[in-house]
C-alpha cells in the first residue's frame, strides 16, 4: 500500500473480519494501538483469531511515496502595465499543477497583471501533493524622460548620467 510522505492511512480498511472474536495488528513485534492511522515504512501484520480457533494472519507492506517539492514560497514582481508568466517561477517536472488566487481556479497564469497572493498546487503521478505561494506585485516604470539625441567630437568624452534622473530607480 502507498501513501504520501506525512499523511497516514486506515489499515482495518484492508481486510474483512468479520465473524472474528478479536484482531490486533503488529508492526514487528510491537502491536499497534491505533491501525486507523498509521505513517511508518514497513510491513504490518494482522492477526484474526476465529470462534473455531482458526487464527489467520494478513501483511500490509506501507510505502512512502515523496511529495513533489516546489521549495520556498516566492515574491515577484513585473512592471506595470505589462504581465509575468508564473509557469516560469516553479519547476514542475512531470506533475500536474493547479493555480488558484483567492482560493479560485485560475486557468492560464502565463500572462499574468494582476497583484495579488496565487497557489500552485502540484501532484505527481501517485497523488502527492506540494503547494506553494507566490506573491505578485506591480513594480512602478522608471519614467526616464524623452530621449536625446547628442552630438560629441572625436576624442571627446561625455558624462551621460547627467541627463537622466535615475536616483529614484
Amino acid at each position: 500500500k502507498n501513501i504520501c510522505d506525512g499523511t497516514t492511512t486506515d489499515l482495518t480498511t484492508n481486510f474483512d473480519t468479520t465473524g472474528s472474536i478479536s484482531t490486533a495488528w503488529y508492526f514487528g513485534s510491537n502491536q499497534i494501538l491505533i491501525p486507523s492511522a498509521v505513517s511508518s515504512l514497513g510491513q504490518y501484520a494482522l492477526i484474526a483469531n476465529y470462534p473455531d480457533g482458526c487464527i489467520d494472519t494478513a501483511y500490509v507492506n506501507l510505502n512512502i511515496i515523496q511529495n513533489p517539492a516546489l521549495g520556498n514560497d516566492q515574491l515577484v514582481s513585473y512592471c506595470y502595465g505589462s504581465s509575468i508568466d508564473l509557469n516560469t517561477v516553479y519547476n514542475i517536472g512531470a506533475n500536474s499543477a493547479e493555480w488558484f488566487i483567492g482560493g479560485m481556479p485560475i486557468n492560464n497564469v502565463s500572462t499574468v497583471s494582476s497583484n495579488g497572493l496565487y497557489s500552485i498546487v502540484v501532484t505527481n503521478s501517485l497523488g502527492c501533493t506540494d503547494t506553494a505561494n507566490i506573491t505578485v506585485s506591480s513594480a512602478v516604470k522608471p519614467n526616464l524622460g524623452n530621449d536625446l539625441s547628442l552630438t560629441v567630437c572625436s576624442n571627446v568624452t561625455e558624462d551621460l548620467t547627467s541627463y537622466f534622473i535615475t536616483s529614484t530607480y
